[in-house]
């Protein structure tokens, strides 16, 4: 070993604490990239296995009730490799409680498998021919229920409740994530059954015999996917499309993949700051190091060790953490990758995962992390070689680093003599101070930037359910509703407002872009659902003749804004409306007109609605909502408490994640101020040993130095609170897509908790200093260089 390198060993064992508080870092950084870029392609390749072995359709059509010969219309269009015909009745379903939730009846054929979107059976066997009676269970619905072959369920028809047999438990491409459709993206297996029949038993009870209403297409790799979409478009015409959508806007699909982008940005961004933070920290250790060993460096350049040499010595010191901690950090990271795919796929119910060891990814964490330590040691190591020797030699202990003045307050504010230290310490020694202040800022962004998320969630929640969603039942119909039936719900005991609504699906057009939306018509008179507007607005100055209210996300994608003029396209035609509000409603894919610009469209003596919400009371929730049940029509009656509860609990995995990385930004943040710390401390030790020797006691330096803390702290809070924020408005972004619009919202009580724990760590940060005070060898360190 060369005395070089044997001097850099010496370097890293005087300064072991700053090494490991380095590497622990480093391989923060590196684990979290690690496992969260892993995980993002392991959930990626299951679900496309899952996709493959389950034939999941390319092209999705519902329309009305046509004969099933249609298939083979459908079948014979050049580019189709294979067409599934199947029957869907969107009804109730009884619960053992006597609850009614919707549910989802999927007519499959029983002589054989679907030849597109077929299901996984987990258990139990699939239909026999001619079989009646019976039913194969979603297995999200079976897992919530514990539902197994043998049981019975019961879902409604016409009224009626069938008690059906359960043959199978299985899985399905299409209700990965269990939603009844793309503008309701919330699993939901308390409250939505998917069960799959008999097609000849769906069309008995439905009395459509040899119909259906629903293709799933599965086209060739080659094929015209427009052409097709159009030749499909002109054969199911005559019986009324009702959607047509790709395997992109599958809703299952569609959220899947949002849900895999937003983590994918997550993998990214996180790591990187880290690593970033990482480069800043090697940059203010070896900024020290430098400092110190002047001397050293001036020897070492007058017994003849060149610039390069040198420069390649500290550029070695950094590269040797940096290298410890990334292999730490990727041994972190295979498993947790690991961990983070299972709960994933557990939590969405995929069948099929798959988990591979990604050579690729941690090749590139580890030169990324070694180009950015580099990056950060480059500065200060140029410094170094680039000292003359003379000059580094002539360093004269008793020389000041810094010309002694009075600060500007101090004629002003008297103070004790060691207060007024403490403050001179602070802002004379800049270079020091700034370095100190710097790594408190950058403590600042990692904590706020994963607990701004967890705030911005939380909040979403809050205004989704209480600032948006004020009614306590939402009901839906597939039939027009009349005001009779309005009159004669809002009479019932228990119930004290309804309002009517509209849902509708839409498309927006704009300078030749579109969205796919679904469009609500309300009463501007009626609260019980209110958009997200600007401050001061009300609904009636906004949903009037002619006016329609955007989301957010919509605006965004269109390229629109308020006062433009777009076209809507609903069932009743396509109008031209005025953009009157934009409003941030967290579900990006809604709009908003009134109930009489409907009645105008549909050319109607009354209002046009298919939905209604009420206020009910507590004790009366039940009750009604079995009332709404027995309504003509209807197919969903929620309860917002559980629907809530829902999102809630559906949340407990991305809380498991944030949770994580949040761990990783508190043990992150405590590594980078205990750095500066420890930096600012060492820095001083000639200057606390000439203390000493005057006679200073060790507790009052001590106190000097918990006031430097809580003055730096406070230089840094403000630019610290500012970048955080800004930084968490970025990584809220990789959460806002087509479909979800996520709002930055950061609570007081957040700010108050990340300003006092780093505060703490601060001072405790101090502790290791004060010890080592006490062991300063006086003689040896009053001759010291700081």
């Amino acid at each position: 070993m060369n005395t070089l390198m044997r001097k850099t060993w010496r370097d890293l064992r005087r300064s072991w604490t700053l090494a490991l508080a380095l590497v622990v870092i480093i391989a923060l950084g590196i684990a979290t990239y690690v496992a969260s870029l892993g995980a993002y392609r392991d959930l990626g390749t299951s679900y496309e296995e899952t996709y493959a072995r389950l034939h999941f359709a390319d092209i999705f059509v519902r329309f009305g009730v046509a004969p099933a010969s249609i298939v083979d219309d459908v079948a014979a269009i050049p580019g189709v490799r294979a067409v599934e015909g199947r029957l869907i009745v969107d009804t109730g379903y009884r619960l053992a409680n006597g609850e009614l939730i919707r549910s989802r009846l999927i007519g499959l054929p029983t002589e054989r498998h679907p030849r597109v979107n077929d299901i996984l059976l987990l258990d139990g066997r699939y239909f026999r021919p001619g079989e009646r009676g019976v039913a194969i269970v979603e297995s999200h619905f079976a897992e919530f229920y514990d539902i197994h072959p043998g049981d019975e369920v019961t879902p409604l028809m016409n009224g009626h409740v069938l008690h059906l047999k359960v043959v199978g438990i299985a899985v399905s491409p299409e209700y990965l994530i269990v939603t009844p459709g793309r503008q309701e993206l919330l699993p939901s297996a308390r409250t939505f059954a998917v069960l799959f029949l008999p097609r000849d038993d769906v069309q008995r009870l439905v009395r459509a015999t040899d119909a259906i209403n629903d293709l799933s297409l599965l086209l060739e790799p080659e094929a015209d996917r427009e052409a097709i979409i159009k030749r499909v478009r002109a054969l199911l015409a005559p019986y009324g499309i009702v959607d047509l959508y790709t395997r992109e806007h599958q809703p299952s699909n569609e959220g899947l993949h949002l849900d895999l982008e937003g983590f994918r940005e997550i993998a990214f961004f996180i790591p990187l700051l880290m690593l970033f933070v990482a480069a800043i920290s090697v940059y203010i250790v070896l900024g020290r190091e430098v400092r110190t060993q002047q001397p050293h460096i001036g020897v070492m350049k007058a017994i003849g060790y060149s610039d390069r040499a040198i420069l390649a010595h500290y550029l070695v010191f950094a590269l040797i953490i940096g290298t410890v901690g990334a292999l730490l950090g990727a041994l972190m990271g295979v498993p947790l990758e690991r961990m983070m795919t299972r709960a994933y796929a557990r939590e969405l119910g995929i069948p099929i995962v798959k988990t591979r060891f990604y050579a690729d990814v941690i090749l590139v964490g580890l030169v990324v992390s070694l180009i950015t330590l580099v990056m950060g040691s480059l500065g200060p190591a140029r410094s170094a070689a680039h000292i003359p020797p003379a000059q580094a030699m002539r360093m004269d202990p008793a020389v000041a680093l810094v010309q002694g003045r009075r600060l500007f307050f101090e004629r002003w504010f008297p103070m004790r003599t060691w207060l007024r230290l403490s403050f001179r310490n602070v802002f004379r020694i800049r270079r020091r101070s700034l370095g100190t202040v710097l790594g408190v800022v950058f403590a600042f962004i990692l904590i706020l930037a994963s607990w701004g998320i967890i705030d911005s969630m939380n909040f979403l929640l809050y205004r989704m359910f209480h600032d948006i969603e004020r009614w306590d039942l939402e009901a839906l119909y597939n039939v027009p509703l009349t005001e009779t039936v309005l009159s004669r719900v809002a009479h019932w005991d228990g119930v004290e407002e309804v309002a009517p609504m509209s849902q509708v699906p839409a498309q927006l057009s704009a300078d030749g872009r579109s969205e796919t939306l679904l469009l609500m018509a309300l009463d501007p008179e009626r609260t019980l659902h209110m958009p997200v507007l600007p401050k001061g607005t009300r609904l009636d100055q906004v949903l009037g003749p002619g006016r329609l209210v955007i989301t957010r996300g919509i605006a965004d994608k269109l390229g629109v804004d308020v006062g433009d003029v777009v076209t809507l396209k609903t069932a009743f035609g396509s109008v031209r409306l005025t953009i009157s509000a934009i409003s941030k409603d967290p579900m990006a894919s809604v709009a908003y007109v009134s109930l009489q610009e409907t009645q105008t469209w549909a050319h109607a003596p009354a209002p046009f609605f298919n939905a209604l919400a009420l206020r009910v009371d507590k004790d009366h929730i039940q009750a009604v909502k079995k009332r709404l049940y027995a309504l003509p029509g209807a197919y969903s009656v929620q309860y917002k408490e559980e629907v809530e509860r829902d999102w809630r609990k559906l949340m407990g995995l991305f809380y498991l994640i944030m949770g994580i990385l949040l761990a990783f930004a508190v043990i992150l943040a405590g590594a980078v101020v205990f750095n500066t710390m420890t930096v600012s401390v060492l820095e001083r030790e000639r200057e606390f040993a000439t203390m000493r020797a005057l006679g200073t006691p060790v507790g009052l330096l001590a106190r000097m130095m918990v006031v430097e803390s809580v003055m730096m702290w406070a230089i840094a809070l403000l630019p610290g609170m500012v970048l955080g924020t800004w930084v968490s408005h970025a990584l809220a972004r990789t959460f806002t897509s087509e479909l979800f619009y996520f709002d930055l919202h950061i609570g007081w009580v957040s700010y108050l908790l990340t300003a006092v724990s780093i505060l703490t760590v601060m001072i405790l940060s101090a502790w290791p200093g004060i010890r080592r005070m006490k062991r300063i060898n006086l003689a040896q360190a009053t001759k010291m260089v700081t």
